[in-house]
C-alpha cells in the first residue's frame, strides 16, 4: 500500500524519491506485488495541492489524480468500519504521534495485512505497523 509521498514521488520526476518509486512501480508491473492506495489519499493530496505545498500545473495535477482513481494496476481500498476503528485507536491512543492521514494509512495496512510503503520514520519504526521503506527500492 502506498502513502502519498510514495505516489507523488512516482508521478513527478523532480521529487526526491522519484527513482526509488519508479523502481517500485517497475517491480509491481513485473507482477511481484499489487499496488494499493487508501481512498483518503485523494483528499490529502488535494489538500496539499490547494494549499500550495505541491507545485505542479493544474493539468498535471488533474492527470495525477485521475491516474490514481482509474489506473487498473492500483487497487483502491475504501475506508470501512474496521479501518476507521483502527484509525481511532492509533490516532487517539498514540497522542498525536501520527498525523490524521498517516493513522488512516497505518490502520489500513494493519487491517488488510499490507505493507505500507513510506519514508516516514515514525511509521517505519513502529513494529505494530507493517511497513517497507521506499528508499530500499
Amino acid at each position: 500500500m502506498l502513502d502519498l509521498t510514495t505516489i507523488i514521488s512516482a508521478a513527478f520526476r523532480g521529487e526526491r524519491y522519484h527513482e526509488n518509486a519508479a523502481r517500485l512501480y517497475e517491480s509491481a508491473q513485473r507482477g511481484m506485488f499489487k499496488l494499493h492506495v487508501l481512498d483518503i489519499l485523494i483528499l490529502e493530496a488535494e489538500y496539499l495541492y490547494l494549499t500550495g505545498r505541491v507545485r505542479v500545473d493544474e493539468r498535471a495535477w488533474k492527470s495525477f489524480i485521475l491516474d490514481i482513481l482509474e489506473n487498473p494496476r492500483i487497487g483502491l481500498i475504501m475506508i470501512d468500519g474496521d479501518i476507521f476503528k483502527e484509525h481511532l485507536r492509533l490516532y487517539r491512543g498514540y497522542g498525536g504521534k501520527y498525523t490524521y492521514f498517516d493513522s488512516f494509512y497505518a490502520a489500513a495496512a494493519i487491517t488488510h495485512n499490507l505493507k505500507l510503503v513510506t519514508t516516514d520514520r515514525r511509521l517505519l519504526e513502529d513494529e505494530e505497523i507493517p511497513t517497507e521503506d521506499l528508499r530500499r527500492y
